[in-house]
């Protein structure tokens, strides 16, 4: 079996490696941009986000938002990471309808191991401005 057929699991998800591309996308002010006090609702763009027992009146991305969707389309893995955790990945992912483009929610990483710089493997970021008040 060679490396480009390995089969690995990642939090129950079986992956096949082989030609798949991966879109990691983080979370706050990329896919939800936080008003100076997120728990009062800044205008009818927010959206409420419950966590932890708190409510979060945070506005969506609408470019990284359809970005990620376009990419999902064109058949890449999409990822979202956060350094809120797993658990704000996942009901992010949730209250903004995204379950059926995101494959994976992760924590960013708090530490990385690999021989190389990220700076030396580090993909463009896509990130776009957010132009709209």
């Amino acid at each position: 079996m060679t490396y480009k057929n390995i089969c690995k699991v990642l939090h129950g998800k079986s992956v096949l490696l082989q030609d798949k591309k991966f879109l990691y996308s983080d979370v706050d002010e990329t896919l939800l941009l936080w008003p100076e006090n997120p728990h009062e609702p800044k205008n009818s763009e927010c959206i409420k986000i419950p966590f932890n027992g708190i409510d979060y009146y945070l506005k969506p991305h609408k470019k990284n938002i359809e970005l990620l969707k376009n990419c999902a389309n064109m058949d890449y893995r999409v990822v979202l990471w956060s350094m809120g955790g797993e658990r704000w990945a996942k009901e992010v992912c949730k209250v903004l309808d995204l379950e059926n483009y995101v494959d994976y929610c992760l924590a960013k990483p708090d530490l990385i191991l690999d021989d190389l710089n990220p700076s030396n493997w580090m993909p463009e970021n896509l990130f776009q401005e957010d132009n709209e008040d």
